[in-house]
């Protein structure tokens, strides 16, 4: 069945967001495998990228998107758990290494693994990035550290361990597809509005919720706090992720979650997309 188009659904800047000229950004009843309330973004120009951070941000520009849904939070344990249950699929880092792509590993090099984040010793350099990661035998989507560790607890925690070939085949159970870095970014700068036929963008903010990274001293997101990567203080509460919907303003208002990435373990964190009219698989 073809996904309708959201009513009174017209062209709309975020650059030109006010109160007065556009819907709403709706939150629709789940409409697919993986039961993710979805978030219409309404077709139009949006202003992204920044001047004022690292260079491949650069330059701030303006583009054209068709309207699209994408899932309110990042795919979390429980919805992950079920894909599982329902498909049997196993995950990249449950495997051995494919040895007619690895050849001539060693026994021990065979075994299934995963990148887990280590906080480096102060005594060492960050120059290299691959010092802050350790492979890790047994560490997968159930064991995010490793054997010893767990999610008991940690159903509503976005899963992590999820390699590109796992993000498809999760995007092909669910009937959705990964949204592209245009999609995602200006997904990640709206406000959404349930109670009132109102929206408003953010237009040129460092932040989703403007340009001050904790105001008022209330921490907006799960970031690391400390001098990377030596030491995270966790002064938000959260060393690793942290559960969908903790952040300060209720869900339906925002999409900081599309953007809560504690680790870079995690593509599906950058949360599920369909185009509008697009029928499921």
């Amino acid at each position: 069945m073809a996904l309708a188009r959201a009513p009174g659904l017209r062209q709309c800047g975020q650059a030109r967001f006010t109160a007065q000229s556009c819907p709403s950004m709706e939150v629709q009843a789940p409409t697919n495998a993986a039961g993710a309330a979805m978030v219409t973004i309404p077709a139009g120009e949006y202003r992204i990228g920044s001047d004022r951070f690292y260079p491949e941000e650069a330059p701030s520009r303006l583009v054209t998107l068709a309207a699209f849904q994408i899932a309110q939070t990042p795919v979390t344990n429980a919805q992950f758990a079920a894909f599982v249950a329902a498909s049997g699929y196993r995950t990249v880092s449950e495997l051995s290494p494919d040895p007619a792509i690895y050849p001539g590993l060693s026994r021990e090099q065979r075994q299934p693994a995963s990148a887990v984040f280590r906080p480096l010793p102060s005594s060492l350099d960050r120059a290299n990035p691959i010092d802050w990661w350790a492979l890790v035998p047994g560490a997968n989507w159930r064991h995010p550290q490793g054997p010893a560790s767990g999610i008991d607890g940690l159903d509503q925690h976005p899963v992590v361990h999820i390699a590109w070939a796992d993000a498809l085949a999760y995007c092909s159970w669910s009937g959705l597809r990964l949204p592209t870095a245009r999609e995602w970014e200006v997904a990640a700068l709206a406000q959404f509005s349930l109670s009132a036929d109102s929206v408003w963008g953010l237009v040129d903010k460092d932040y989703s919720w403007g340009n001050e990274l904790n105001p008022q001293g209330q921490w907006m997101a799960n970031t690391w706090q400390g001098v990377f990567p030596w030491e995270n203080l966790t002064a938000d509460g959260w060393f690793w992720t942290s559960p969908v919907g903790h952040s300060p303003l209720p869900l339906p208002r925002q999409g900081r979650d599309l953007q809560h990435l504690p680790t870079t373990e995690n593509l599906l964190a950058l949360g599920l997309i369909r185009s509008i009219g697009e029928k499921p698989r």
